[in-house]
């Protein structure tokens, strides 16, 4: 009977450009930490801040790795970047790790697709990325993203989650 008393309110997401501006005079973050922030945030303003106790540029060169990694022609590097992505993580700071591969992916679609990012604050290694493999299939690399953050919600090995994403990327970068 209180169910049926009950009203559902819809609250939207915060746009990305609301969390950057509001991160930057609030919490007096720097604009480049906080406009990665708020593109990690997926619009939750309390996430944000709560992202802001995490050292972000550690977490983001250690998925530059992963993918450095994952591209690699040799497998025992593969096998390498996902054991340290995997190894003394909870399932929080991996899920964190992949929605900023996410990220990353996305500044390297729209840098391809454009000829610069949103902003124009592409990283280097997103500029290499796309000289290097100007014919890969980023809509499947992120969707392969996406499949893994789903897995991770479920009881499934993370090693094995994160060693088929790894695969999936190289895959999806030698694409002509």
């Amino acid at each position: 009977t209180i169910t049926s008393r009950c009203q559902l309110v819809q609250f939207d997401l915060l746009e990305e450009s609301d969390i950057r501006n509001d991160l930057a005079t609030r919490e007096g973050v720097e604009q480049e930490q906080a406009a990665l922030v708020a593109k990690l945030s997926q619009g939750n303003y309390a996430r944000a801040v709560e992202l802001l106790s995490v050292d972000i540029k550690a977490e983001r060169e250690e998925i530059v790795q992963f993918v450095r990694a994952a591209l690699s022609a040799r497998p025992s590097m593969l096998f390498a970047g996902t054991d340290k992505l995997s190894a003394g993580s909870d399932r929080n700071a991996i899920e964190r790790s992949l929605r900023m591969l996410q990220v990353w992916l996305r500044e390297a679609l729209v840098l391809r697709e454009r000829g610069s990012s949103d902003h124009g604050q592409e990283s280097e290694d997103v500029r290499r990325f796309v000289e290097r493999f100007p014919h890969a299939n980023l809509f499947a690399a992120l969707e392969s993203v996406e499949t893994s953050i789903a897995l991770l919600g479920k009881n499934v090995y993370i090693p094995l989650v994160l060693t088929n994403l790894a695969l999936d990327l190289k895959k999806f970068s030698s694409t002509e």
